[in-house]
């Protein structure tokens, strides 16, 4: 990916074809180019792209090879001159803004109000807000020791962190607590009773649940979308109890609830930041409205996703779900989902009414002005997020059923109204064509559809579309595409005909290279004894203790996919190129040759 750090004015690219021609001034700043960790795969070449800086690095030999092939007459010199022309300006620019003052309350504060406005509440029921007076009990690990960032190099230091119980203490709030699980440990029977006990003595038991760092990181992917088993297992307990319960859910992503039917409420908070504690609070008590809605469908089954069986398989990942990603796909499918994409209750209700457009026809380089007017018919303030989607016409080329196009959020108060306006231009129509290698808008009659979910549409227009005449004639030469809630998965001849060209051959596992994985590479016995020798190394570097089973699994799910090359960057110099290439020449069999080359 390619991606501009606002904070310190750099591109982060982890792929040096997409660092060509990168328009620094256009931000009117000129930054530096840099890479993921471990990114770099040809020092030399990347130059040449228009990378300045290899992080973390420089990786040994890689300044002699920029020396080497600049000697050679291979590299251009004012292109490492430019390059560090333009990180001694980063330097510079940056070491002027170390001493900036600011507010650590107020961006705590901050913290807590960019958590309250994006949560999501999933369900409700009868328990939220909470009203004043009722015995509460707060159950989970979570309550005490929030989970409230990813894990992995996005971990940073807060400068105050609030839990839910810590919130609650400072608003004089009671309530009883009960552990109820270890975030990174087994099934507890002797917790799970105890919290089962503490439930019972309470009107309403808040459980703070989520996904531990182990289950999700940088690094490596999910293989499963299910909470920790001791966490579910906890709620099964605490249901028998006949107590309502109010799960809140930190997570970075979508989970499946066994039990979601089976509780008063669900508050989403995704993962809230340092202050997510009082924005919690604050949430339950009723003094903020929920008002986030979902940026992903929660579906009912990793099965249920478009990309099942084709992800993760082996060397090739092939994307056949093309454009049915996320809400295109499983509104398309008609596939029934626990939450849809752009769901998100509120504790008062909202009507919409009178969607109006500015023209019935949109001509070539127009805009379409839309306007509703939306309703609080409750008796709390509250925000919608009005949502504008853009439905294709039927008889058309391959798309979704409806995208999302233009969104607001609107604050009312009670039976307050107010006309919300959004604009279409004429992008919102097009979808992007392979061939033509731009974007294309076909004639037709599209509709227009407001809603509070992409599958809550409260009102549709019609607009006539002037644009090119539609080209359909692949389309009956991939029924799957046309019609996925009849044909699903798709075939890899479908896959091809819309890919353009077959699907390449699945890269041989043999010869290694320091391309090849940690995990590809246990397929030799010298690999395997290399893997266990760095876990080893990586173990003795922590010194055990608290932490230590949480680490572990974190290491061992992201070695399995990092490749050679990426270690020998990591390893601060002890891997250098003589090493890792004689060590490749082992695993490959040639042992001798191998020690030969370590030698030097």
């Amino acid at each position: 990916m390619c991606s501009y750090n606002k904070i310190n004015g750099t591109y982060a690219s982890d792929h040096k074809e997409l660092m060509t021609d990168v328009p620094r001034g256009e931000w009117g700043f000129q930054g530096a180019i840099m890479t993921g960790w471990g990114a770099m795969n040809d020092r030399v070449e990347a130059i040449k792209a228009g990378l300045d800086l290899e992080m973390p690095g420089p990786c040994d030999g890689n300044d002699d090879k920029i020396v080497q092939t600049v000697r050679e007459d291979r590299l251009d010199e004012t292109l490492v001159d430019a390059c560090a022309a333009r990180i001694v300006e980063l330097a510079l620019r940056v070491a002027q803004n170390t001493k900036t003052p600011y507010n650590q309350a107020a961006h705590h504060e901050l913290a807590g109000r960019a958590a309250r406005e994006s949560a999501v509440l999933l369900r409700r029921g009868s328990a939220l807000p909470l009203k004043e007076g009722t015995k509460l009990a707060v159950i989970g690990d979570f309550a005490r020791h929030p989970r409230y960032q990813g894990a992995g190099s996005s971990k940073i230091n807060p400068t105050q962190l609030t839990g839910l119980c810590d919130a609650l203490d400072a608003r004089g709030t009671k309530h009883k607590y009960a552990h109820g699980f270890e975030a990174e440990g087994g099934v507890d029977e002797a917790l799970i009773a105890q919290a089962a006990q503490t439930a019972r003595g309470a009107d309403v038991a808040v459980v703070m649940l989520g996904l531990p760092d182990s289950f999700e990181s940088e690094g490596f992917d999910r293989v499963h979308m299910d909470l920790p088993e001791n966490q579910n297992r906890l709620m099964a307990e605490l249901i028998k109890t006949g107590t309502p319960i109010v799960a809140v859910l930190s997570t970075g992503g979508a989970v499946l609830l066994p039990w979601r039917e089976q509780v008063d409420s669900i508050l989403l908070m995704y993962l809230g930041g340092q202050n997510s504690g009082s924005a919690v609070a604050d949430l339950l008590l009723g003094k903020a409205n929920p008002c986030g809605k979902l940026a992903e469908t929660w579906p009912l089954a990793l099965e249920d996703t478009p990309c099942h069986g084709f992800f993760g398989n082996g060397g090739n990942v092939e994307y056949r779900e093309s454009v049915y990603v996320g809400y295109r796909y499983y509104d398309k499918a008609q596939k029934a989902v626990a939450y849809p994409f752009g769901h998100g209750l509120s504790y008062t209700e909202f009507e919409y009414t009178n969607l109006t457009l500015s023209a019935q026809e949109l001509e070539e380089g127009g805009s379409l002005t839309v306007q509703v007017t939306v309703k609080n018919t409750g008796t709390l303030a509250g925000k919608e997020v009005v949502q504008l989607y853009v439905a294709p016409p039927a008889d058309g080329i391959f798309r979704p059923v409806r995208e999302l196009r233009d969104y607001a959020k609107v604050e009312l108060a009670p039976g307050e109204s107010r006309t919300v306006e959004l604009t279409l231009d004429r992008r919102a129509f097009a979808y992007y064509d392979v061939q033509a290698k731009d974007w294309r808008v076909d004639s037709g009659t599209y509709m227009v559809e407001a809603g509070s979910s992409s599958r809550d549409i409260r009102l549709t227009q019609a607009v006539k579309v002037r644009g090119m005449a539609p080209n359909t004639v692949l389309n009956e030469k991939i029924p799957a595409y046309c019609d996925p809630a009849s044909q699903w998965p798709v075939s890899k001849e479908q896959f091809e005909i819309v890919l353009g060209h077959p699907v390449p051959p699945e890269r041989s596992l043999r010869p290694f290279t320091t391309n090849s994985t940690l995990g590809e590479v246990q397929a030799s016995f010298v690999g395997r004894f290399f893997v266990k020798q760095v876990k080893a190394n990586m173990a003795k570097t922590m010194g055990g203790g608290e932490g230590m089973e949480e680490f572990s699994k974190i290491i061992d799910a992201m070695l399995e996919d990092m490749p050679l090359r990426q270690l020998a960057m990591l390893s601060g110099g002890a891997m250098t190129p003589s090493l890792m290439d004689g060590l490749v020449e082992m695993m490959n069999g040639r042992f001798f040759h191998g020690l030969k080359k370590m030698r030097g």
